[in-house]
């Protein structure tokens, strides 16, 4: 079970690089396949910023994706380990409250 978190997790990762790549590749093609269709049809004047697009949310998403990505990886990974932590503070918990109750015990008795 934990590989296929893992495998996910990388998945989400690639995903993200993916959607970067793909947005960078996107903003540097649209202005020359602009300047091929100005060139084709020889209408009006061509302007590089007519053709830009505005691809800020893609770098967002890619960028999301790959941090959610390596958390999910650093919580797959780490998963024995955090609750083995949990499991020793619950026991020292009761440790410390077997103590106490035994020293109040040990106090009214007196």
């Amino acid at each position: 079970m934990k590989k296929i978190g893992i495998i996910f997790s990388f998945i989400f990762i690639l995903l993200g690089v993916f959607i970067i790549a793909i947005s960078n590749l996107f903003k540097e093609l649209v202005p020359m396949l602009g300047l091929a269709a100005f060139q084709a049809a020889a209408a009006g004047s061509y302007s590089p910023q007519n053709y830009e697009i505005d691809l800020g949310s893609n770098y967002w998403l890619g960028t999301w994706c790959v941090i959610f990505g390596i958390l999910g990886v650093l919580v797959v990974s780490s998963k024995d380990f955090i609750i083995l932590y949990i499991k020793n503070l619950r026991d020292e918990f009761k440790k410390q409250k077997l103590l106490k109750d035994f020293e109040d015990m040990n106090h009214r008795q007196d």
